[in-house]
């Protein structure tokens, strides 16, 4: 009765989740299409805007699926975070072999799946925004369940592992195997100043000051 109770609060988990990122992806898509400038197109040598208009008439863009993006001769695994850096190029933190299940994390929420070491593969890779060329890919035997990427101004990596419930930041000019910055401690949920519990993601400021999302368990800033 307990183990079924827990899927069906996992399921509704899931799907809440779910929907909040549909609502996100719905907001950042309207903004989108109010903030898109019209394309400029010539009028008798001169320079005029030109709107799109869609079926009702509203201002528009368009997008299309490009099914060679990216190129890669391999499949990857669930993509939890993409980010763009200060050269436009689009870069992805997935999971590899890994996998959240059910059965992933304890009634505690404690990682249970730690003995089968950390993702094999390249976690990070970096593509090319035109083509999806690989550019680079580092990150292999360094996470567990990947989560958040944030790209700061200095082009710092900033990382979230839900199943650690750490936080890094790479300086790949230092090194792409060892962080300059680990927060949290490995594979202990908590709620003081030294754990967190399912770390979701990083955003920073200008200033350097930077706010972590500790969302799954903690809800907290």
């Amino acid at each position: 009765m307990y183990t079924t109770h827990r899927k069906n609060l996992f399921n509704l988990h899931q799907i809440a989740l779910f929907l909040g990122d549909l609502w996100i992806i719905l907001v950042i898509l309207t903004h989108t299409i109010v903030e898109a400038k019209p394309q400029a197109v010539q009028n008798n040598g001169n320079s005029s805007i030109a709107p799109r208009f869609g079926a009702h008439g509203n201002d528009v863009n368009e997008y299309a699926y490009v099914s060679s993006w990216p190129i890669l001769d391999r499949k990857l695994g669930s993509v939890s975070a993409v980010a763009i850096d200060g050269a436009g190029n689009v870069v992805i933190f997935h999971r590899g072999s890994h996998v959240w299940k059910f059965e992933s994390f304890d009634a505690k929420d404690v990682y249970q799946e730690a003995a089968d070491g950390p993702i094999p593969q390249h976690t990070v890779l970096k593509f090319t925004p035109d083509t999806g060329s690989l550019l680079q890919e580092w990150g292999s035997n360094l996470f567990y369940m990947p989560h958040g990427l944030t790209i700061d101004h200095e082009q710092n990596y900033w990382l979230t592992d839900v199943a650690l419930h750490q936080v890094f930041k790479f300086d790949l000019n230092h090194s792409t195997t060892e962080p300059v910055l680990t927060l949290g401690t490995r594979f202990e949920p908590g709620n003081d100043m030294y754990h967190y519990c399912k770390p979701t993601a990083v955003a920073v400021l200008k200033s350097g000051e930077f706010f972590v999302a500790d969302g799954y368990c903690n809800g907290r800033i």
